[in-house]
């Protein structure tokens, strides 16, 4: 693991609790208005650039859920022993490998239907839309093609393996 993720990743952990303890200290506030607040605040500086965050460690995102689940808590007034689960369910938030699975997902929805910005949707293609593959098995399916610039970064994906002909497979 490079440590300027790391690096990265226990900064961003740094300043988004620090941001929540300056929340905290506004707390004569409504619940709504607060939970608007920790949400704009808190999870903006945690989920900003987190399709990047794809193949971390455990332990890293272990020190990104401690912060959710302080965000959780501090919203419904739990203390540290209680459990989040329900309240994570009531809010109808994903715990942070999922909520990067999803970025992730919807990047390549919104590159796969037009909606993404051209620099992401110019690096993937669906392997029916190429005319010289056309013809071959693998045009019939979902498989992906990943230019190399996206590729290094989805490399990183535990459950996509990249075949050497440049398609994704789910494994």
């Amino acid at each position: 693991m490079p440590t300027s993720a790391c690096d990265a990743t226990f900064r961003k952990v740094y300043n988004c609790f620090a941001v929540l303890r300056q929340v905290r200290s506004i707390r004569p506030v409504p619940t709504s208005a607060y939970h608007t607040l920790v949400v704009a605040l808190v999870l903006s500086r945690l989920d900003y650039g987190n399709a990047v965050l794809v193949g971390l460690p455990a332990y890293l995102y272990n020190r990104l859920q401690s912060v959710l689940n302080a965000a959780a808590r501090s919203i419904a007034g739990l203390r540290r022993s209680d459990h989040i689960t329900d309240t994570f369910a009531s809010f109808h938030w994903f715990k942070v490998p999922e909520r990067v699975q999803f970025k992730l997902a919807t990047i390549v929805y919104r590159s796969l239907n037009g909606t993404a910005p051209r620099y992401l949707a110019a690096d993937l293609r669906r392997l029916s839309d190429m005319p010289y593959r056309r013809r071959l098995r693998s045009s019939l399916t979902d498989k992906l093609d990943i230019r190399q610039s996206l590729r290094i970064s989805l490399l990183r994906e535990c459950r996509v393996r990249v075949r050497h002909t440049g398609s994704v497979v789910n494994a």
